[in-house]
């Protein structure tokens, strides 16, 4: 028997045109969804393809449009258009203050298909530099620490954090595929993992510092892994032991991160294909949770596996009419959206939900996400021997005409979503909204220097 564990299904278990897994559908006013008041956030011209948090007030969303647009969470107001790029926005990232730079501010950068890294100071929306020496479309950026900073594309660029180029690392030309997902390998400081196409390669970085200035550094290649079948979507540390790649095939592969070997394999389809090579169980994207459990968007569907025991612990095969692209908790992890190519968000927690138990109970507050989401401790969950029950349909929110391309959690301010119809779409819970307008209400007529 091979060392690698088939724990989703085999290939004569997988769906067919006569067997297939009826889409779950949401019936009535929705009650449960929280997410009852919809704000439009409108400034982009093409598709959006990122947005991130910067911290509880602001997000960052980055497009086609060759514009980064930093948002304000709470009043879902524009701050800044960060223009300057000449092509799409292909990455970003966020620095803390650098000793370069006078301001305290916090710094983002941008990457670009025009060749050029940007920084510009978030509070202000100024571009404080514009980094050139790249030489190619940057597909990813990664942080090794402050000082330190990685780009990626044909090519590995180090860089410190004041901008200057340190050294670049010129990839064979066997290796066609631009590197496009970076992560930096947790318990291995100077260690990097890179994907390109279906290949992980394994990077070494290091770096001189004097008097706490970084001088100098360099890039060795280390090692490439045992590639996938098909092209890698999703690259996620997992642990100080290990991390995840899941790919277009449909597999999950499980590696050390001291020895770079892989540990277990899970979702292993052979007719990975699908009709018309579709690949309908690709692997769009992955979340860790505790440093033990796996959620794996596959698919139409998600899947949440425990590592250590190799188990499937739960699964909802059809979540959605199509591929799933990205998933996060919201309500403190009672439930699970899931947002997908057909153009929707979907809201998915236990069954206890409909039996009047939401997401406010007080019960829950001192519960981990993954706790709340499935009603059920950690501790039980680690000797838990049966399947769980699947995940139930909570709530849908529609507003977007195409495409969903990521969702994110905004806590007390609900989440933002952003799409191919190049709108950022704020989902507000409307009770909360609606006791804070009331709230500054009342400080307005008790405020004794009010006109009232």
């Amino acid at each position: 028997m091979s060392v690698f564990q088939k724990l989703w299904r085999t290939n004569s278990e997988l769906p067919t045109k006569s067997t297939k897994v009826k889409v779950e559908e949401i019936e009535g006013d929705q009650p449960l969804n929280p997410f009852t008041e919809v704000l439009i956030l409108q400034q982009h011209s093409d598709i959006i393809r990122q947005l991130h948090r910067v911290d509880d007030k602001r997000c960052v969303s980055i497009g086609d449009d060759n514009l980064a647009v930093v948002w304000d969470i709470q009043l879902c107001l524009k701050l800044f258009v960060l223009s300057g790029h000449t092509r799409p926005i292909t990455s970003l990232l966020l620095l803390r203050s650098r000793a370069s730079y006078s301001s305290d501010s916090d710094w983002l950068l941008t990457g670009s298909s025009d060749k050029t890294i940007k920084v510009w100071d978030l509070d202000t929306g100024k571009c404080l530099q514009t980094m050139t020496d790249h030489g190619a479309s940057v597909k990813c950026l990664l942080s090794i620490n402050d000082d330190v900073f990685l780009s990626a594309g044909q090519s590995l660029h180090l860089w410190s954090g004041a901008g200057k180029l340190l050294d670049c690392y010129h990839r064979t030309d066997m290796e066609i595929e631009d590197i496009n997902l970076m992560i930096h390998v947790c318990g291995q400081k100077d260690r990097v993992v890179a994907a390109s196409g279906k290949q992980v390669g394994v990077y070494q970085v290091n770096t001189t510092t004097t008097d706490v200035v970084i001088e100098t550094g360099n890039i060795v290649f280390v090692k490439n892994l045992p590639s996938h079948l098909e092209a890698i979507r999703s690259l996620t540390n997992l642990s100080d032991q290990c991390f995840a790649s899941g790919s277009l095939d449909g597999t999950i592969i499980i590696w050390s991160s001291q020895t770079f070997l892989p540990t277990c394999k899970f979702n292993t389809i052979d007719s990975y294909q699908g009709k018309d090579h579709l690949y309908p169980y690709s692997i769009q994207h992955v979340i860790c949770l505790e440093e033990r459990f796996l959620l794996a968007a596959i698919g139409s569907g998600f899947g949440l596996f425990d590592i250590t025991t190799r188990k499937l612990l739960c699964e909802k095969v059809s979540a959605h009419y199509s591929k799933i692209l990205h998933m996060t908790f919201v309500c403190d992890g009672a439930y699970l959206a899931t947002c997908s190519e057909d153009g929707s968000i979907r809201l998915w927690g236990h069954t206890r939900h409909l039996n009047g138990s939401g997401p406010e109970d007080k019960l829950d507050m001192d519960l981990r996400p993954i706790e709340r989401f499935l009603d059920i401790s950690c501790d039980q969950l680690r000797h838990y021997k049966d399947t769980l029950p699947e995940p139930v349909l909570i709530g849908e929110c529609l507003a977007h005409s195409g495409a969903v391309q990521m969702v994110v959690d905004c806590g007390l301010e609900g989440m933002l979503s952003c799409g191919v119809d190049g709108l950022v779409i704020a989902w507000k819970n409307a009770e909360l909204q609606a006791m804070k307008r009331n709230q500054i209400i009342q400080e307005q007529f008790l405020n004794p220097s009010g006109i009232v």
